[in-house]
């Protein structure tokens, strides 16, 4: 299922002509047996449109079709109406088309599921949509949690299912989206996160590559895991040498405990800058040597992990540092022959994790937020979205204060 928001704002880039592109690359590939594509598009006609993808698809001949158009009532996606109407509709469509081959059970436990959110993301949103005022209404991350646990709700009751049913994967064709406070909000919906650390440039996934092997899969079915894997290589392999890009795959089953050990670094770090004067110009500098990417407000885990255990010296930051650092790349158990499992509890946290270029050498896989008010001038505003999200929440804003004191020290 992807969700396309190509709506014009200004000072974004236009995404008509690339959303045309990926339905050509997913035409590519097409609907067959083993799987079934299904998009919803914004922004390119007067109405939303969602279809099937069939072998061979193209926008033009989605939009000729009047069928595709979204019923008035399901178009408006405030507060996320528009994403869970069209969640609906194809669960609804995939239950309609398995069952005419025979195929549909709902117990199945390698029926998968993926959901694909595109389109421009940054605090803490996506799928922004110009409004009469000018301003743009998009569907921020504390609504896309909402969404999911109505359809959660709603998908157990009508299918009458014994457990809450989730998504094997969902995934970010957007920027900077691999975080663990977002991991972290998605962790009671979906199994696993596939989304970039750094900026996604245009034209955004591969499609053609990234779902091939799911129509004519090599022998088997591939586990979600291993769909990720093999997604971020595709991914990375197809902008090199062009473009420096990153992806990840990530364990949403380890998202509580991985939050458990930040929020011990939090504190040891809060301790130490609220205590001494001198310990706030190391934290700061450590902080400015992690960042994901010049002028992004984002800092790679691991590497802060590795530089507070190595340039801190306070002992119990080391030793937070090292336990966090080590949680997130560790496996729990020792995965050797259990490459064709999709039980969550054998991988790391961060199961598969690519980039392509000198400049992305320092990425591992997951990012935390750490505003820079020089290159974020929205910072204060944005503060208070980023403290609605159940990662400030569950850490008692202790990560959000510390990020942001540590801004001003700058």
């Amino acid at each position: 299922m992807v969700f396309m928001g190509a709506d014009a704002i200004p000072g974004d880039f236009p995404l008509v002509e690339p959303a045309k592109a990926d339905i050509v690359e997913m035409g590519a590939v097409g609907s067959g047996r083993r799987l079934n594509i299904f998009v919803q598009v914004s922004g390119i006609d007067d109405v939303p449109r969602r279809a099937q993808i069939l072998e061979g698809a193209t926008w033009e001949a989605i939009q000729a079709d009047e069928k595709t158009i979204v019923p008035d009532d399901e178009q408006d996606n405030k507060d996320g109406d528009a994403l869970c109407a069209f969640i609906a509709y194809a669960l609804k469509e995939d239950k309609r088309l398995a069952a005419a081959q025979g195929m549909y059970d709902p117990l199945d436990p390698h029926h998968y599921t993926m959901l694909v959110l595109w389109g421009h993301a940054y605090d803490f949103a996506i799928d922004r949509v110009p409004t009469l005022s000018g301003r743009p209404n998009a569907l921020d991350y504390v609504e896309l949690s909402d969404v999911l646990e109505r359809m959660q709700s709603s998908v157990q009751h009508s299918l009458k299912l014994p457990e809450v049913p989730r998504l094997s994967v969902i995934g970010f064709d957007a920027c900077d989206a691999a975080t663990i406070e977002l991991a972290y909000q998605l962790s009671p919906f979906a199994d696993y996160l596939l989304a970039s650390q750094v900026a996604v440039p245009i034209p955004g996934w591969p499609y053609d590559r990234v779902l091939g092997q799911l129509r004519v899969p090599f022998g088997r079915r591939m586990s979600p895991p291993e769909f990720g894997t093999w997604a971020v290589r595709r991914f990375v392999e197809s902008y090199a040498p062009q473009r420096s890009v990153s992806l990840s795959m990530l364990n949403l089953a380890l998202a509580a405990p991985l939050v458990k050990r930040g929020k011990v670094l939090a504190d040891r770090l809060a301790d130490a800058v609220a205590q001494d004067v001198d310990m706030q110009d190391v934290i700061a500098g450590i902080f400015g040597r992690s960042v994901t990417a010049v002028d992004r407000p984002y800092i790679d885990v691991a590497d802060l992990c590795l530089n507070l255990a190595r340039e801190s010296g306070d002992a119990s930051i080391t030793a937070a540092a090292r336990i966090l650092g080590d949680f997130l790349i560790a496996s729990p158990v020792p995965v050797a022959g259990k490459s064709k499992s999709d039980d969550s509890d054998v991988y790391p946290f961060v199961v598969a994790h690519g980039r392509n270029a000198g400049d992305t050498a320092k990425l591992n896989g997951v990012s935390l937020y750490s505003p820079r008010p020089s290159v974020d001038d929205q910072f204060r505003s944005v503060q208070d979205l980023y403290n609605q999200l159940q990662f400030s929440l569950d850490t008692q804003g202790k990560w959000s204060g510390l990020v942001h004191a540590v801004a001003e020290m700058e």
